[in-house]
């Protein structure tokens, strides 16, 4: 499989990155998940957002085959409940949202508070 390289470039760490607007991400992230799952996006509820400083322009959600841009990103991890089921969203600082991964509440581990990991790698689930 040939590798591709991501067009679509997230928001760089930084001045020019700025601070994420959550309230606008959260929004996104709702109504994105409410068209693939056919509901309003009333009925979706937010059960955790944080800011993240992402490794690399993949927002933690690498896909297999593609090259991301190797700078900080900005944005928001962002994970919302709807049906019984939890899903993943993240961001960077401007209004792309990406779906990471579909997964229940009870499969979830635990993310690490800061402090909890001191080895100089961003914390990723492993499931």
């Amino acid at each position: 499989m040939p590798t591709q390289v991501a067009t679509e470039t997230p928001s760089p760490a930084g001045p020019a990155g700025g601070t994420p607007n959550p309230d606008s991400l959260i929004r996104l992230a709702q109504e994105d998940l409410a068209t693939r799952l056919n509901l309003a996006a009333e009925e979706i509820s937010v059960l955790n957002a944080e800011a993240v400083l992402w490794a690399d322009t993949s927002l933690g959600c690498p896909a297999p085959g593609v090259v991301y841009a190797q700078v900080e990103v900005r944005g928001y991890s962002i994970e919302l409940l709807a049906r019984g089921e939890a899903y993943m969203y993240h961001t960077d600082s401007g209004d792309t949202v990406l779906l990471c991964e579909w997964r229940s509440p009870m499969a979830a581990p635990a993310t690490p508070k800061p402090g909890d990991i001191d080895d100089g790698q961003p914390w990723m689930p492993v499931y």
